[in-house]
């Protein structure tokens, strides 16, 4: 019982502590024409967010976007709301996050698990490396299924440090899901690394002339933790589709 405790609280600071590093990071982000341009340039997004998305993600997102209208969506770890604002007059978005609460913006900071999902709401759930937050994957992964009308789509965007095909996420959405759809976009990911590396030095002057090494520091880290993962991950573009 008592170490039952000691981890739901360990949990508890966990969150408060992430939610105020995040809102933190996502506030200079939002600030940084440097990063902006990062964005645009290295993973062809026309807003500032905090992912890991490719250009050939990106365009598959914008394009699944872009191709239809109306959808009621939900992104499931939406940070300060930068894929909302982009297509906030073509669908009706309501974004979850950890630390973010942004009415304007329909974003409602709140933990994944505790969110009160509605039954066959929404058309389209996102999840764009957010998944690995979660604590409950299965049971989310549940919410996730009944929130969704009937063919309805899960979009995941994510790192997987192993195998899919051997690993629990597969059988959890194939336990879950009626169809289940993998885009490997690996090789364009470990591209895309070394292309950040050298882009970030060759304009580490533009980063510091905003007064702020935080945003240069972060991603330079990411980047070297990515590439010297980058031979046992794959990084995955997953569509699961309720019944």
């Amino acid at each position: 019982m008592f170490s039952r405790f000691l981890k739901i609280l360990k949990k508890a600071q966990f969150d408060k502590n992430a939610a105020k590093s995040f809102k933190s990071y996502y506030d200079k982000i939002d600030k940084s024409k440097a990063y902006k341009r990062y964005c645009k340039e290295l993973q062809g997004l026309p807003c500032s967010m905090q992912n890991n998305l490719s250009i050939t993600q990106s365009k598959n997102l914008f394009k699944l976007l872009n191709e239809r209208s109306d959808l009621k969506i939900l992104d499931l770890g939406a940070g300060s709301g930068g894929l909302i604002k982009s297509f906030k007059d073509k669908h009706s978005f309501t974004g979850i996050d950890l630390s973010i609460d942004n009415e304007l913006l329909n974003i409602k900071q709140a933990d994944y698990h505790a969110f009160q999902y509605i039954e066959d709401y929404f058309d389209l759930v996102l999840s764009i490396d957010s998944l690995y937050l979660v604590s409950d994957r299965a049971g989310l992964l549940r919410k996730i299924n009944s929130t969704l009308k009937s063919q309805g789509e899960f979009h995941i965007f994510m790192t997987l440090l192993e195998n899919y095909e051997k690993s629990s996420l597969k059988k959890e959405l194939e336990n879950i899901f009626k169809s289940v759809h993998v885009i490997d976009n690996s090789k364009e990911d470990k591209e895309l690394w070394h292309e950040a590396y050298e882009y970030l030095l060759n304009n580490k002057s533009e980063f510091s002339s905003e007064s702020d090494k935080r945003i240069f520091n972060t991603k330079l880290k990411e980047i070297e933790k990515n590439t010297s993962l980058a031979h046992k991950t794959s990084r995955l573009h997953i569509i699961a589709t309720k019944e």
